[in-house]
């Protein structure tokens, strides 16, 4: 499986060693790998949402409907992952700066621009 932007970036940071990790090494790799799975699934899931409401909106043209509120969980879903996201985010910087002092978030921001 390959590394997601997150976990790429932040392997510029720790040591490319696993025996030479600590704990707040690891902690950092579960977060990104988190960020990375979570915003794979929003951008999976806001694709299909988008299919969908193309085919829905093509039938309903069809049939002469109205709008109906088909997608609602759909919507709710996708917009729990982003908070998630979020959420997985604000810990993983702060968890950065607390482990590579306060510069960090912004040299780690310039390595996943890379």
């Amino acid at each position: 499986m390959n590394n997601g932007k997150y976990e790429t970036a932040l392997m510029t940071f720790i040591p490319s060693d696993p025996k030479e990790w600590n704990p707040a090494h690891i902690e950092l790799l579960t977060a990104a790998g988190t960020i990375d799975r979570l915003t794979a699934d929003v951008i999976r899931d806001s694709k299909s949402l988008s299919e969908k409401f193309a085919r829905y909106a093509e039938e309903v043209e069809l049939r002469g409907e109205g709008w109906s509120p088909m997608g609602y969980s759909s919507l709710r879903d996708l917009d729990l992952n982003i908070e998630r996201v979020a959420v997985h985010k604000e810990y993983f910087h702060n968890l950065l700066r607390m482990t590579f002092g306060p510069n960090a978030h912004k040299t780690f921001v310039k390595a996943l621009a890379a």
